[in-house]
């Protein structure tokens, strides 16, 4: 984490965003000897956290990580995505997002943010 916020934070703090998005890749969870889904969960809650708390971010949205041909590394999504969703459900600032995802793995993202009403909806 020392490593994110000495290289990579420090644009958030310049431009002092209301709202980030986090999107996890595959590279991320794909060896389960290097990392389990559920350390890489820990870890997104933890920079979720440190976002809101230490960066003043509003509004943290974790995306959900993008399903591929590969059948185990698709439990391992599905083990990260049922991680988040409990871990950030309690937190006011963050949300867990699924993208809609048509067969072929195009992913369809239809949003708005209302700032009177703070959610999205789709």
């Amino acid at each position: 984490m020392a490593k994110v916020i000495r290289y990579d934070l420090e644009i958030v703090r310049h431009f002092s965003l209301d709202i980030v998005f986090l999107q996890l890749g595959t590279n991320d969870i794909s060896d389960p000897s290097i990392r389990s889904a559920l350390t890489v969960g820990s870890q997104l809650e933890d920079l979720t956290k440190l976002l809101h708390e230490q960066f003043g971010v509003t509004v943290v949205c974790v995306c959900q990580t993008i399903p591929r041909e590969n059948a185990h590394l698709n439990v391992r999504i599905r083990t990260l995505t049922d991680y988040l969703r409990v871990v950030l459900q309690p937190l006011p600032f963050a949300f867990y997002w699924r993208h809609g995802i048509l067969e072929d793995n195009t992913v369809i993202v239809i949003a708005r943010w209302s700032s009177s009403e703070p959610t999205w909806t789709v």
